[in-house]
């Protein structure tokens, strides 16, 4: 996955999550759950979660306007519209880079909200690849 230990689900990561759920603060724990946060470093945590999970739902919601954007390049009379399908492509495409670059965003600033013995515990186990 994208996120390697990290909780990640690769390319579809966080579908279907709900907040404070992306890298395993919530039920079931996960790769930040035993890393003895402190209460400060949760609620720094799920707020980034909370922000990214607000922020992936509209990228979804825009990527399948695309996606019935390019459904209706095929015409009722058969016909196909090559220019409208690639445009339609193209944003889907722009779309996901833009969610690749939230989940990177995300990693950045939950690392740095670890301290240097977190870091290196994630590290130890893989899941600070």
């Amino acid at each position: 996955g994208m996120m390697g230990g990290w909780g990640g689900r690769g390319t579809g990561m966080m579908d279907g999550m709900g907040p404070g759920m992306m890298w395993g603060l919530g039920p079931g724990g996960g790769a930040l759950a035993d890393l003895d946060l402190s209460k400060e470093q949760r609620d720094k945590i799920a707020d980034i979660q909370n922000e990214v999970w607000r922020q992936h739902r509209a990228l979804m919601r825009s990527m399948h306007q695309h996606q019935w954007h390019m459904a209706d390049a095929w015409r009722d009379d058969g016909s196909f519209d090559e220019q409208a399908a690639r445009k339609a492509f193209d944003a889907m495409t722009a779309q996901r880079k833009a969610m690749f670059d939230l989940m990177l965003d995300a990693r950045r600033r939950i690392d740095a909200v670890l301290t240097p013995a977190q870091r290196e515990q994630l590290k130890r186990r893989g899941g600070g690849r």
